[in-house]
This record gives C-alpha cells, sequence and structure tokens, in this order.
C-alpha cells in the first residue's frame, strides 16, 4: 500500500500539491512547517516597486535602473506583489527589466501575478522544463548569456524579520559578470500554526513512520519540523522524539535538502526534482511507495 504523503511547503502550496496528489491517485495532505508574512520593513520592497515604475514613464530608449529582478521562490512573488504600493499607477512592467526564477513553479506565479497588468510580459529567464534540478547553479548558464557589465540586479528574498537570506553563490556569479546586486527581503519566515487536525496528523505519521513519507522542498521548513514542531508534539524532556529513526521516509526535491536531512537522523531518503509529474513517479516506483 502506498504511504500517505504529507506535503510540507508553505500555504497555499502546500493545499495545491495535496490536492494535485489527491487527483493522481495519491493519499496526500497539506503540513505545512513554514509560513511566510509580509517583511515587516517594507521601505525597500516600495522603493523597488516606485523605481519599476519610474522606468516605465521614462522616455525610450534608456537604461534601466534595475536590469534584472530574481525572485527565489513562489512565496516571494506573492509577498513582492502584494507589497506594491497602492498609489502606483496601474499594474504593468518595465520591458527592459527581465526577471528571473530558479524553477518553473515561481517562473509560473510571476505569470500569474502579471496577467492583468497593462503592456507586454516581461522576458521570464529560468532553467529549461528537463533541467536535472530547479535551483541557482541550474538558472545560471540561463544568466550567463546575457551582459551583466553594469548592471543592476535585485534578489527578491525571504529571511528573518532583520536580514534577507540572498543567493550567495548566484550573487558572486553575477558579481562576477560585472553586476551590482541588491537583496531585498520580501517575508518573514517562520514555523506555520498547526490545527488540531494537522498536530493529531503529524504525531500520527512520526509514531507510524512506514505509512507516511514528507515531501521536503525547503531545508529550512525541514529545520523548523525538529526544532518547533516536534518538540511541541512531545514532552520538553524527550529530545530524542526530534530526531529521525531508520524507519521515517523523506522525498527531498533538491540533493542540499537530503544533505541538511541526514544530520537530523533521516536514514531513507529519496531525490526526485521539484515537479508533480515527478513526484508522482518516485512515490509510484515502487511497490511500498517510496523510489530508491
Amino acid at each position: 500500500m502506498a504511504p500517505t504523503v504529507l506535503v510540507t511547503r508553505p500555504e497555499p502550496q502546500a493545499s495545491r500539491w495535496a490536492a494535485a496528489l489527491r487527483q493522481a491517485g495519491l493519499q496526500a495532505h497539506a503540513l505545512p512547517l513554514m509560513a511566510t508574512q509580509a517583511a515587516a520593513q517594507p521601505g525597500p520592497v516600495h522603493a523597488l516597486w516606485r523605481d519599476l515604475a519610474a522606468d516605465l514613464a521614462r522616455p525610450k530608449p534608456s537604461t534601466p535602473r534595475w536590469r534584472a529582478l530574481m525572485f527565489v521562490s513562489p512565496a516571494a512573488v506573492q509577498w513582492f506583489f502584494q507589497q506594491r504600493p497602492a498609489e502606483l499607477p496601474p499594474l504593468a512592467w518595465p520591458a527592459d527589466t527581465w526577471v528571473a526564477c530558479p524553477g518553473l513553479g515561481t517562473a509560473a506565479a510571476v505569470q500569474e501575478a502579471l496577467k492583468h497588468a497593462s503592456g507586454p510580459a516581461p522576458t521570464v529567464l529560468h532553467p529549461a522544463a528537463d533541467a536535472e534540478q530547479f535551483d541557482s547553479e541550474h538558472l545560471w548558464p540561463v544568466l550567463a548569456e546575457r551582459d551583466w557589465s553594469g548592471q543592476r540586479v535585485a534578489i527578491v528574498s525571504g529571511g528573518d524579520a532583520e536580514q534577507a537570506q540572498g543567493r550567495r553563490w548566484l550573487t558572486e556569479r553575477w558579481q562576477a559578470a560585472g553586476a551590482e546586486v541588491v537583496t531585498v527581503l520580501t517575508y518573514q519566515r517562520g514555523p506555520a500554526p498547526w490545527s488540531p487536525q494537522q498536530a493529531q496528523l503529524a504525531r500520527t505519521a512520526w509514531l507510524q513512520p512506514a505509512s507516511h513519507v514528507w515531501l521536503a522542498s525547503s531545508s529550512d521548513a525541514l529545520a523548523l519540523l525538529h526544532t518547533h514542531h516536534l518538540p511541541a508534539l512531545a514532552a520538553p524532556a524527550a529530545t530524542e522524539a526530534q530526531r529521525a529513526t531508520p524507519g521515517h521516509r523523506l522525498l527531498a526535491t533538491h540533493p542540499r535538502i537530503a544533505e541538511n536531512a541526514l544530520t537530523w537522523g533521516w536514514q531513507d531518503i529519496a531525490l526526485c526534482a521539484p515537479t508533480l509529474d515527478a513526484v508522482v513517479r518516485s512515490l509510484q516506483g515502487r511497490s511500498d511507495g517510496l523510489q530508491p
């Protein structure tokens, strides 16, 4: 019997993925580990939006204030657009400002956010649909084809209340190519609140590991499982309950997530691409539901 899949992405992605997996014939539930909210200090986001609006009003041809905005995730797209200043003109995007995304999900979120915008759609740069992974390393070959000398780039990211967590590796590549790179905090991350039903689901999954598999798409979210959610389910002194045992199974959508999972005691770890088709194939790849 195939295991029950616990989708740990933030909402609303978790519920959407769980519904899509159920439609594919799998048992799946949303169990978000991380929640996001708007940045406590929205000034940098507002300033970036005003720069984009100013570029729309400038005569052409002219050099854009920002050659590209790189959104690190769908959550970054969501919160960036939600914090657009209300006094700006109707939504539009400067034609000379490109959008960069590490994966297809983020690119789709950008297209959805701009579906009612006036003017042409922006150039969206992302890894190919058949890329081995969707991350900065696979995005860079697409970006490297462009001239970045003297250009300004903004990485629209999440982080804690005081500091954005940028993409260091990508930032270094961009800087080496001559770009000025700024990281803009657009949302803050923290543990997702669980309903009593979700807490019971997590408790059951932890006590019955053979019949559940955790679908992990974020190392930070996985850390929250062990440092926040699991301790809340057990007695404070039961620190061993925070560590996975050989029976607990994890399906990770990136090698770095798998590496981090090892430090939390996970041993039965499978890898797949962060696409619905890849997740379904991996879960259906073995009679017990998890591809090695």
